[in-house]
């Protein structure tokens, strides 16, 4: 597939799903209200403290940059020709097949991604601690998987190369021990704030799809 085409769909892609983030928030707000609500006591302190917890920061943030990096790439490739003839070529030969499957797996992983935001507007990043009158998020994506973001970009990790040929991605694979690491600190904080709503929802969905490595 052409780095034009690419960068094409994935351009069409995410303007597609943010329109549908933006039609969507006031419905998604109102319908979140309806959320177990969660206890504003044992806010967690999210900076970095010492050498474990800034070499888990630093991996989940690892995860997410190395498919931000792929992602600009390609761009600056496909509508970019005299950019493109000074970016390096981090391509791998794959056959059309390969990058027509890897297009519709990116298509359904970014739906999957960006649902995952529709049904927790009050999402915030990691490393950020959460506001008060904070909710827990278990409708959509979240009914099947307890952390579906993260799912979802280590997800890409590996799709991204199949989809653009470049292996960048890949290397966010490095960080996947950090992403389960901050998984379940974030747990522990969630069952500290609601014991009882978190400890049922647990139960109901896994931190990771199954048969996820690790």
């Amino acid at each position: 597939m052409r780095q034009r085409t690419v960068a094409a769909l994935i351009g069409a892609t995410y303007g597609t799903l943010s329109a549908l983030w933006v039609i969507t928030r006031r419905v998604a707000v109102r319908a979140f209200a309806t959320q177990p609500l969660l206890t504003t006591v044992d806010t967690p302190d999210t900076r970095p403290t010492d050498l474990r917890a800034v070499a888990r920061t630093t991996g989940v943030l690892w995860v997410f940059l190395a498919n931000s990096a792929a992602i600009g790439l390609v761009a600056a490739r496909g509508f970019s020709p005299t950019l493109a003839a000074r970016l390096p070529r981090l391509r791998m030969p794959l056959p059309r097949a390969a990058s027509r499957a890897g297009a519709l797996l990116f298509v359904i992983d970014a739906t999957w991604c960006t649902l995952a935001l529709i049904f927790n507007p009050g999402y915030r990043p990691f490393f950020l601690p959460p506001k008060r009158g904070a909710r827990l998020a278990t409708q959509g994506p979240y009914a099947l998987v307890r952390h579906p973001r993260y799912a979802g970009e280590a997800a890409f990790n590996v799709i991204l190369p199949v989809f653009t040929g470049s292996w960048l991605p890949l290397l966010g694979v490095l960080g996947w021990p950090a992403l389960h690491a901050q998984a379940r600190r974030e747990e522990e904080w969630l069952l500290r704030a609601a014991p009882e709503a978190y400890r049922d929802y647990s139960a109901r969905a896994g931190r990771f799809p199954r048969g996820w490595p690790g």
